[in-house]
């Protein structure tokens, strides 16, 4: 039996990246998040500073309209994420990705990515200012 992707994988996933990466990290921890849709899988990596201020925020896509790989393409996605955080690492932060998706060749298979680095606080002070809600990590999603 295959082992399934779901909210304890996130954390073990996360966790397992705050150790790997422990000696890269600024008062930093990482949390995952995954969606299941009927065409794609979606893997949402952030690494948020302790106090609140900073973020950097990934999402990995990989299209599967076969539910029954799904958890094969979340796992694949957690490669993607480690690989790509190592070369993120390796370059002292100065590897961005776009904040549309682009893909990406994994393993002979395409992979979207895309992300961002925020500024909470001051985008926190910005929205009180203006009397309008903070956005979301990616503010064109449906």
């Amino acid at each position: 039996m295959k082992a399934s992707f779901n909210s304890k994988t996130e954390r073990l996933f996360a966790e397992t990246l705050g150790k790997r990466y422990s000696g890269f990290l600024e008062n930093e921890v990482f949390t995952a998040e995954h969606e299941r849709h009927d065409d794609h899988v979606r893997l949402t990596l952030r690494l948020d500073r302790l106090d609140a201020s900073h973020r950097w925020v990934w999402q990995a896509l990989h299209e599967t309209e076969e539910p029954e790989k799904q958890n094969d393409s979340l796992f694949l996605l957690v490669d993607f994420l480690d690989a790509y955080l190592s070369e993120f690492f390796a370059s002292n932060r100065s590897l961005r990705p776009q904040a549309r998706f682009v893909a990406h060749e994994f393993r002979d298979v395409d992979i979207c990515l895309r992300g961002r680095r925020r500024d909470l606080a001051a985008e926190h002070e910005a929205a009180e200012w203006l009397g309008e809600a903070t956005e979301t990590d990616f503010p064109d999603d449906p």
